[in-house]
């Protein structure tokens, strides 16, 4: 992506820490994002009716209204927003639950600058492959296969995987994962999916329906 095009994306910060909060919008400012920031979700739903934005990055954790709650009512009233959720340790399990309500993905803390800079850069990847999926005709099967890899770190795990089979550290390594119950609850959607399986290594590979996934993302790579 383009530096003109990152500095069209807009982001909207929302975490009570102000600290935190300030040092994100920082960082995100320094890749060329335009990024606001508010200090509670009442506010920052205040400013959603005025002025729009690509991506919320959200705090699980705050007074009033929280960071799930905030989720539902941002993928209600604005479902083309993706959001990101900050979430601690403790509250990894909560963050999982957030993918599954709408949630593109998730910050633990504490978090590395690398670390923010992939997730967003995952993110608006997933805002692009939303577009381009728009271009090609579809099947019932397709539909159904694209929405087992409408996520970022899904398709970059059939990428991965093309030819060859891994255990989960290399598949970590190959995606550019940290964090291993994020890599473990998409591998396990995939599998769920029946896109991978493991053999009896526990190395991962592509079934019948992962290869014609991926030859679906090879034809979404020349929209």
């Amino acid at each position: 992506m383009t530096e003109t095009k990152m500095a069209k994306t807009k982001i909207l910060i929302v975490d009570d820490d102000r600290t935190l909060s300030d040092n994100l919008r920082d960082i995100l400012l320094d890749e060329g994002y335009e990024v606001t920031a508010r200090y509670s979700a009442i506010s920052a739903l205040k400013l959603m009716k005025k002025k729009e934005f690509d991506i919320a990055i959200i705090d699980i954790v705050m007074p009033h209204i929280n960071g799930m709650e905030l989720l539902w009512e941002i993928k209600k009233k604005w479902p083309g927003i993706q959001v990101v959720m900050i979430t601690a340790f403790a509250t990894v399990e909560n963050a999982v639950e957030a993918i599954k309500n709408g949630a593109a993905d998730y910050i633990a803390k504490p978090f590395k600058t690398n670390e923010i800079q992939v997730v967003i850069k995952r993110v608006i990847e997933e805002a692009n492959f939303q577009n381009r999926i728009s271009a090609i005709r579809k099947t019932p099967e397709t539909e159904r296969i694209i929405s087992s890899i409408n996520s970022s770190i899904r398709r970059g795990i059939l990428l991965f995987l093309k030819g060859n089979r891994y255990n989960f550290t290399k598949i970590m390594k190959g995606v550019n994962v940290e964090d291993p119950t994020k890599l473990n609850f998409h591998l396990q959607k995939l599998k769920t999916e029946g896109l991978v399986s493991q053999d009896e290594e526990k190395k991962y590979y592509l079934t019948g329906i992962g290869k014609k996934a991926l030859n679906i993302l090879i034809q979404l790579e020349e929209v």
